[in-house]
């Protein structure tokens, strides 16, 4: 009886060993995985500030632009009015 009791021990034990030895396994994947998540996250936060500073740039180019030719149009305005009252 005894021994019976201690090769199902054994057997529990050993069952419990590879449990465990699965459960770290998948814990270690687990761990890459995440490390890998946070690599991609930062790689893509980084793109989305640059693209934030390029679509800032070219607001500001926009905008410079739009004044410009707002400036243009109102020195053709006054050159037309220059021509009619000659």
């Amino acid at each position: 009886m005894l021994e019976d009791e201690k090769v199902s021990l054994h057997k529990e034990v050993s069952e419990l060993r590879s449990s465990l030895r699965e459960v770290e396994t998948a814990r270690l994947e687990e761990r890459r995985h995440s490390q890998e998540l946070r690599c991609n996250l930062k790689s893509v936060d980084t793109e989305r500030n640059l693209l934030t500073d390029k679509v800032n740039d070219l607001q500001m180019t926009l905008t410079q632009d739009n004044d410009k030719m707002e400036q243009l149009r109102k020195e053709n305005f006054a050159l037309k009015q220059k021509v009619i009252l000659r």
